[in-house]
């Protein structure tokens, strides 16, 4: 067993690594070790971290867990690029206070659990932050049994799920300054931290997707979600939202909300929870999604159809690719 001493800092800069072996234990004990965020901290075989001090931290480039059981109840660990978990089924059973800031300085990064779950006995994050990465690939479906954040200054941020859901009890995304885009990446939100979602696009699902695209669970109360984009025509086995009530019902309020007009089973509610402004949108309304490139007149790049003259054009920021007009458009 190592034991850090309380606000000691142990580092090892630039492409720096550090593991816990064959029943070891690393005691972070208030203190700090930082690897730069190129080097990469591992757990191995039994070899475990505890983290039960607020100060305890944890800086590396990328984060692998496969050894025992680690104690995962305060403090950070921050993460340039990538987290795995495997092994151990529980090796990342985190809860309290613990949180994961990903992304403080890579544009791109990737998390994999092999457990993933959000009971015990089960891997997940107890809270996890974005903090700078542009992009983040899901390659399991995530658990966050407390609250998904983004800061609000990183511009935009594109979660790629790969139909992988990212669960989580509460959510943290202002969406002032920075947009953030789910790509096939379904969301559920439960009733177990905040719900504060806007200028979010949920975009690429595929018409053989069975995930609904946002589900929230509430236990009561009234909440609005304001400058949702849903960019994908329908599909007859999901809905854009699921609205579903916890201990009571809750009431939940879209405002500034875009979604193509031929979709008929948009919403569903659970348990007496109630959807404001979901009404369809004029059948002539399109969306841009810049999916393929910056051509206004190819149809890849719109909702479902190239705009006329009689259309209703809405342009979200923060698109992959935005429109070039180089002369007269509308027919």
């Amino acid at each position: 067993t190592v034991s850090l001493v309380p606000g000691e800092t142990v580092a090892s800069y630039y492409y720096g690594n550090a593991g816990v072996y064959s029943g070891g234990v690393l005691d972070l004990n208030g203190g700090t070790l930082d690897l730069d965020y190129y080097g990469v901290f591992r757990t191995v075989d039994a070899g475990v971290v505890i983290m039960d001090d607020p100060n305890s931290r944890i800086i590396a480039g990328s984060g692998d867990f496969a050894g025992g059981v680690s104690t995962l109840t305060a403090g950070t660990i921050q993460l340039g690029n990538s987290f795995t978990q495997s092994g151990t089924a529980n090796a990342f059973d985190a809860s309290g206070s613990h949180t994961v800031v990903f992304g403080t300085t890579a544009a791109y990064g990737a998390i994999a659990f092999g457990t993933p779950g959000a009971a015990s006995g089960t891997s997940h994050f107890a809270n996890l932050r974005f903090d700078g990465s542009s992009s983040i690939t899901l390659n399991s479906t995530v658990f966050v049994n407390g609250t998904l954040s983004v800061d609000d200054n990183i511009g935009s941020l594109s979660v790629y799920g790969n139909a992988y859901r990212l669960e989580v009890g509460g959510v943290n995304i202002p969406g002032v300054s920075t947009q953030v885009r789910f790509v096939r990446a379904p969301l559920r939100v439960g009733a177990s931290g905040p719900l504060v979602l806007n200028n979010a696009v949920f975009e690429s699902f595929t018409a053989t997707e069975y995930e609904d695209q946002l589900a929230v669970t509430r236990n009561g109360g009234t909440f609005t979600l304001d400058g949702l984009h849903f960019t994908t025509a329908c599909a007859n086995t999901w809905n854009y939202v699921v609205a579903i009530a916890g201990t009571s019902a809750p009431t939940l309020n879209f405002t500034n909300l875009t979604w193509p007009g031929t979709c008929t089973n948009k919403v569903a509610l659970v348990g007496g929870a109630v959807v404001n402004g979901f009404t369809a949108p004029p059948a002539f309304d399109r969306v841009w999604t810049g999916t393929v490139s910056s051509s206004w007149n190819d149809p890849a790049n719109w909702d479902g159809a190239v705009p006329t003259s009689t259309s209703n054009v809405r342009i979200p920021g923060g698109t992959t690719n935005q429109p070039v007009i180089t002369s007269s458009v509308a027919t």
